[in-house]
């Protein structure tokens, strides 16, 4: 099956597809792996349960993410839902992803953990999963999707009223 991107779709139908994506909301979640002492985050707006025996939910990830290889070598991961509100900032600090701002730094540093191990877990989120990946699926697109089974999890405050942060896709139509 031949893939078609988006720049090969006409004008019209490219418009009409950003506009059906434009109704499709996502939420923001922090992604996050560790491997060989080398713990990593990224923000991530893909998140979408795909059932709940056994639970289990599916993550898309840009490609080139250099979370991608830990996860794939760890066989873990871990999600953070992030609050509506975002006051600590969680979703602009991992946003470009990766290990951090300089060589070897740790992104986690100085932030409050929820848990340390067997994947970092910020705290200031919503809800938290770990998760243990079955399936990593290569899409031909720009995003590969990364399939886990959720071991743990659990609101971080089960008595918090604060919404989770939603995300309008964006589609580049112009393209």
């Amino acid at each position: 099956m031949k893939t078609h991107l988006a720049q090969d779709l006409p004008p019209a139908k490219r418009q009409s597809i950003a506009q059906a994506f434009a109704c499709v909301p996502s939420g923001v979640f922090i992604l996050t792996s560790e491997y060989e002492k080398s713990r990593v985050g990224h923000t991530v707006y893909g998140v979408h349960m795909v059932c709940s025996d056994p639970p289990t939910v599916c993550v898309s990830i840009p490609k080139g993410t250099p979370i991608m290889a830990d996860i794939s070598e760890s066989h873990r991961f871990g999600l953070l839902v992030v609050p509506e509100t975002d006051s600590h900032g969680l979703a602009r600090k991992f946003a470009k992803g990766g290990a951090g701002g300089e060589e070897g730094e740790d992104m986690f540093l100085g932030l409050p953990m929820l848990h340390n191990g067997p994947v970092p877990i910020p705290q200031h989120g919503l809800a938290w999963m770990i998760c243990d990946l079955m399936i990593h699926l290569d899409t031909e697109g720009n995003a590969d999707l990364f399939i886990g089974r959720v071991l743990d999890g659990a609101p971080c405050d089960p008595a918090s009223q604060i919404r989770p942060r939603v995300r309008v896709p964006a589609f580049d139509a112009k393209k």
